[in-house]
């Protein structure tokens, strides 16, 4: 169901034919890069695709709802957490989101925190796993550094956006122990793609940039879940 519009498609789970071919890559990719030597690098958190609730553009699985969008991704997510930990038990995995929460991009994409809701009733359904947030926590405005000037956020679990100034909500969110894997332990979370912009590389937007920087380092201090900050 692939439309040329996406940028990159979900992998296709609908034909055994094509998951045992999914799942040669994922084999062969995660034994190459956990050897004990490390001959070819390593490879320990696995970042499942790229900001799902952006799906149309960034995991193209065609036009559908929700959750049926989620039954195809939780079978790829799934596949490579029990893939890479035939090679490596400590590996993790990770699902990417933009920087929307309640809102979305436009009526193509989904909302993430409905996703996320999804996400741990299926773990609750079909048997948890250890799967971890990837956050994007861009600006509201990409090219506007000042991150705390924005104003299409809330210090709560109904804002539309999460970004650097209200990321102690994301913080509190994977804190709650409906969210925890098994709720008995909480789930892994990462700052995996950011970082505030300029709009052109003159001295005072590079000032700017440098600000929203130290700004965003200040705020995720106070915010003791998040375990890595990746630009």
């Amino acid at each position: 169901d692939y439309e040329m519009s996406g940028a990159y498609s979900m992998p296709n789970m609908t034909t055994l034919e094509s998951l045992n071919m999914y799942a040669a890559s994922i084999d062969f990719l995660s034994s190459r890069y956990s050897r004990s030597d490390a001959l070819f690098g390593h490879i320990h958190r696995w970042i499942v695709h790229n900001e799902i609730d952006a799906a149309t553009i960034w995991t193209n699985a065609g036009k559908r709802d929700v959750t049926s969008y989620i039954d195809i991704y939780m079978k790829s997510l799934r596949l490579i957490y029990y893939t890479t930990q035939k090679y490596n038990k400590n590996a993790e995995v990770f699902v990417p989101f933009t920087h929307y929460w309640k809102d979305r991009f436009n009526d193509e994409c989904y909302a993430p925190s409905d996703m996320r809701d999804i996400l741990l009733l299926f773990s609750e359904k079909e048997g948890d796993f250890k799967w971890g947030i990837a956050h994007h926590t861009y600006p509201e405005d990409l090219i506007e550094p000042q991150s705390w000037l924005d104003k299409n956020i809330t210090f709560d679990f109904n804002t539309p956006l999460i970004t650097f100034k209200n990321i102690e909500v994301l913080d509190a969110w994977v804190k709650q122990k409906r969210t925890f894997y098994k709720k008995s332990e909480p789930r892994r979370l990462m700052l995996s793609e950011q970082n505030p912009n300029s709009r052109d590389y003159s001295k005072r937007e590079l000032e700017k940039q440098a600000a929203c920087l130290v700004y965003a380092w200040k705020k995720m201090q106070a915010c003791s879940s998040i375990e890595a900050y990746i630009a």
